[in-house]
């Protein structure tokens, strides 16, 4: 029960922070933020019970880089860098996965029961690479607006559009998943019946 507690309040941060920051640096010194990415970071990696303990362990030195890096350079920069960090860490794991056996995406389907086929081990493989580049680009985004943007610009592209951009991607693939899986079908039908 903790552990959803704690990833929720991660993504729930994660999701929010954009609002936070707009709202909060007309009454808070940068450094709070710094102090809630490092609690929350911490919290989120002690109260885990996840096997992917690697992967917790890095986000974990991510979120108290940028905690860190906000308490150094405590200016609205820093502070804006949160989610240019998090989308280039996200991204490099979907990535770094494409130089493994399975593909990040390969992974997750086959956690959840879905019979591999060669098609779908190369649909996998496309698919991660096509997140990782994705997750770069909005990464790139972020970056720029947080370094040359208002900051309403940089909160409406980091609290609002970067989320309809990574949703309708994702459902955007569910559809051409289901279009390519009925063809893919159709395809060995009517080879077996040759």
């Amino acid at each position: 029960m903790k552990t959803k507690i704690t990833t929720a309040l991660f993504v729930a941060l994660s999701i929010l922070y954009p609002c936070l920051v707009y709202f909060g640096l007309q009454h808070w010194s940068y450094r709070v933020f710094g102090f809630m990415i490092i609690a929350v970071g911490i919290g989120k990696f002690y109260l885990s019970r996840s096997k992917a303990r690697k992967n917790d362990a890095l986000l974990l030195a991510v979120t108290v880089l940028c905690g860190l890096l906000i308490w150094a350079f405590p200016s609205e920069l820093a502070v804006k860098l949160y989610p240019v960090c998090m989308s280039a860490l996200v991204g490099s794991f979907f990535a770094l996965s494409l130089w493994q056996k399975e593909s990040l995406i390969e992974r997750l389907a086959r956690l959840s029961g879905a019979e591999m086929t060669p098609d779908a081990v190369r649909y996998t493989r496309r698919l991660t690479a096509l997140w990782a580049i994705l997750l770069y680009v909005n990464g790139l985004i972020a970056l720029y607006l947080a370094r040359f943007g208002t900051t309403e610009s940089w909160t409406l592209y980091c609290g609002f559009l970067s989320y309809v951009i990574l949703g309708g991607f994702m459902g955007g693939e569910l559809l051409f998943r289901h279009y390519y899986m009925r063809r893919q079908q159709s395809r060995q039908s009517d080879s077996h019946s040759i």
